[in-house]
């Protein structure tokens, strides 16, 4: 593994990358944001954090709403597919899913149930990402990560119970790489972990003696380097990825 920030010591990586930071603009809004995506056309999107919207930027720099949920299902995590399609994660008390939609907001499917033993998927789904074979993963803060196939079909729970940890699984932020690797931000353990494309571990990539504490937040940049931002030390931290 590689922690890249040319050449400075790892306490130094957060200051190192406020130095390099550049607000270009700001665009103030009247609700609170929960995730972010952009689609292959150019359009922001995001979710109202506790709401039952997804928002779409227009280009008089003010927010129009493009989906409205139905039966008091909070939007979470957001995600553009391969297809251009937007990936969207409902929450309520009782039950929750996924929403496949346009980005004019058209509803195209739903993805709730185990098509083989009709069971629900998600419990909380907060994260999503796909990877290159267009799975859908998502973190589940009810200490697990879920993958199903294209067609909504489950392909891997995991939950990290093998990997015998401190603390209970804590998925956050979830990640794929080229090759279709899954990178998980593990908070309540303080550890990034690695699947491979079928869900099996490879490897902690980050751990809390490279720094990593209380992880959120992840992104894979054009130099295939993970960015990882931590609650618990006020750092973000870059390393390479497999």
């Amino acid at each position: 593994m590689t922690r890249l920030g040319y050449g400075r010591g790892e306490n130094e990586v957060y200051h190192w990358y406020h130095q390099m930071v550049k607000v270009i603009q700001g665009i103030n809004t009247d609700f609170d944001v929960f995730d972010a995506a952009v689609s292959a056309s150019g359009d922001q999107l995001v979710t109202v954090c506790w709401g039952y919207k997804v928002k779409k930027l227009t280009s008089y720099k003010t927010f129009t709403d493009i989906y409205t949920t139905a039966d008091g299902y909070h939007t979470l995590g957001i995600n553009v597919t391969d297809t251009g399609n937007i990936l969207v994660a409902l929450y309520n008390y009782k039950e929750s899913k996924l929403v496949e939609i346009t980005t004019s907001g058209q509803h195209i499917r739903t993805i709730q149930h185990d098509t083989v033993d009709k069971k629900l998927l998600f419990e909380h789904p907060n994260c999503i990402c796909t990877n290159i074979n267009g799975d859908i993963i998502a973190s589940d803060n009810r200490d697990k990560v879920v993958a199903v196939n294209k067609s909504g079909t489950k392909r891997f729970i995991y939950d990290g119970k093998e990997r015998k940890l401190q603390e209970s699984f804590g998925p956050r932020y979830v990640v794929t790489d080229k090759y279709g690797n899954t990178m998980i931000a593990d908070y309540d353990n303080s550890v990034v972990h690695v699947l491979n494309q079928n869900g099996k571990f490879i490897k902690y990539l980050i751990t809390g003696e490279l720094g990593c504490n209380k992880p959120i937040g992840m992104a894979i940049d054009t130099s295939d380097r993970l960015w990882v931002c931590n609650t618990g030390n006020k750092k973000v931290i870059i390393v390479k990825c497999l």
